[in-house]
């Protein structure tokens, strides 16, 4: 009798350690936070159309149906809001209030649907952050441009946007340049959405990133296509590389003419058979039969 209260008690505690640890991974999940940034390419906008544009994302991330802000600020505002923030996919309509004070904020979904989808995605980007993070900048986009091309795989939506990419797990070269763009905002390494044009006149997504002090050209999708993402030839381009691959004309969401791009300090990277990260420095085997090392 004592044996089996024994096996009982031991069971009923079994029990209770899981529900615990289960309420704990629901209270993480309902708790976890999303950090709001924008594009570099707008960094010269005014503290308060920043302000304004982050007030619109906390609401839209508590389901809230209407938010305050200076309408005259609107334009601005919307340009981050769906070039910046992933969630913008929610957001059915944005209606002038009738007081003038802001917008009212129609959802695709109820809003039960609404908080699980704002979770749903959350808690998927804080996973991906936590495969990528890296406290070197270099090696963090590295790692960021690593999972996004080798993780690719091609939708057959041409709409598909940058929320429905990291909840399906497919997209375009538009959505993956918003998802890489997003993930390097969010490591706290400046980038920018650019779209460029090929050789037939068609548009191609792109991101430009900051790296010490230089900018250059990213094509993850690009990436994918050339080998699965193992490698990193379309990593660390300048304009000219971009032309060699048949795009010109990049621009960012606005329209407005993509900063300069021309340093070399990738270039070992064109010719990039396979790659390895040591320490601080990036090891580059070459179709050559060379290895080049970068300082990261």
């Amino acid at each position: 009798m004592k044996k089996i209260i024994c096996v009982l008690l031991c069971a009923a505690l079994a029990f209770s350690l899981c529900a615990c640890k289960s309420n704990e991974s629901e209270k993480n999940a309902e708790t976890a936070e999303l950090k709001i940034v924008y594009d570099s390419a707008y960094s010269t906008y005014d503290s308060s159309v920043v302000s304004a544009y982050e007030n619109l994302c906390r609401a839209v991330m508590a389901g809230e149906k209407s938010v305050r802000l200076n309408l005259g600020l609107s334009e601005k505002v919307m340009r981050l809001f769906y070039t910046s923030f992933p969630l913008s996919a929610l957001v059915e309509s944005l209606t002038p209030a009738e007081n003038g004070e802001g917008f009212e904020i129609g959802y695709k979904l109820d809003d039960s649907e609404h908080k699980k989808a704002v979770n749903d995605f959350t808690v998927k980007i804080n996973s991906v952050l936590g495969e990528i993070q890296s406290y070197n900048k270099n090696i963090y986009a590295i790692n960021a441009y690593h999972y996004v091309a080798s993780n690719a795989k091609v939708s057959e939506d041409a709409a598909i946007d940058c929320y429905n990419t990291v909840i399906k797990g497919e997209g375009t070269s538009f959505s993956y340049a918003q998802l890489l763009a997003y993930l390097l905002l969010l490591g706290g390494v400046p980038a920018c959405y650019v779209v460029a044009s090929d050789v037939s006149n068609a548009s191609w997504g792109l991101v430009q990133v900051q790296l010490n002090e230089n900018w250059y050209y990213l094509d993850p999708l690009g990436e994918f296509y050339d080998n699965k993402g193992e490698q990193l030839r379309f990593f660390g381009m300048t304009a000219k590389d971009i032309k060699n691959t048949g795009l010109s004309h990049p621009v960012y969401s606005d329209d407005s003419k993509a900063v300069d791009s021309s340093s070399l300090y990738f270039d070992a990277l064109r010719i990039c058979k396979s790659y390895e990260i040591k320490e601080n420095s990036l090891l580059v085997n070459t179709f050559e039969g060379n290895v080049v090392k970068i300082e990261l």
